[in-house]
């Protein structure tokens, strides 16, 4: 019941940071972007609720998997010296690996930067319509996004995966192996 209540503790401060600053962002933006201003109020309020209920269930979710850890770690047969081996990545990374590792954030900035660039070509014509510019900006990032994807899945099938090792399970295995023996 503590841990619940703390957790939730930590979730309300972020709201109580969040909430405030999401405010003064929909004031400012109703100031002086004239995008904003030609919103409908459903939909600002959906983006005035969408940041602080965000922060909310992200600071919870992080706090919780914090707590949780600990509760493992407190019972747990296995020492905290080799779940911390566990976790650690291996000192030689190649290029594979990492590019592996990183792979949706990869995916996600580069469909970014294709949609950004895409749009910054496309609106210097005169030729073709607001709403074709947009549309063409979308198709030609999401047709990077699927190549990366494609890419990542290539580089998946080639790549060796990595093994990792329990050391509880080493030490159990090993031990009912040796009494056999």
């Amino acid at each position: 019941e503590a841990r619940h209540r703390q957790v939730l503790m930590q979730g309300v401060k972020s709201l109580a940071i969040a909430a405030p600053l999401s405010l003064l962002g929909s004031l400012a933006a109703q100031r002086y972007v004239g995008l904003y201003r030609g919103l409908s109020l459903p939909f600002k309020t959906f983006i005035g609720l969408m940041i602080p209920t965000g922060t909310f269930f992200t600071v919870v979710d992080r706090a919780a998997m914090h707590a949780d850890l600990e509760l493992s770690l407190r019972y747990s047969v296995s020492r905290k010296e080799d779940l911390q081996k566990i976790v650690q990545e291996p000192s030689e990374q190649t290029w594979q690996s990492t590019l592996f590792k990183h792979r949706y954030s990869i995916i996600g900035f580069g469909w970014l930067a294709s949609l950004g660039a895409t749009l910054l070509y496309n609106w210097k014509r005169r030729d073709i319509a607001t709403a074709h510019k947009i549309i063409n900006a979308r198709m030609t990032a999401q047709t990077f996004a699927l190549l990366g994807v494609g890419a990542i899945a290539g580089l998946a099938t080639v790549t060796e995966p990595r093994r990792e090792i329990d050391p509880h399970f080493e030490r159990i295995v090993h031990a009912s192996s040796r009494s056999s023996s």
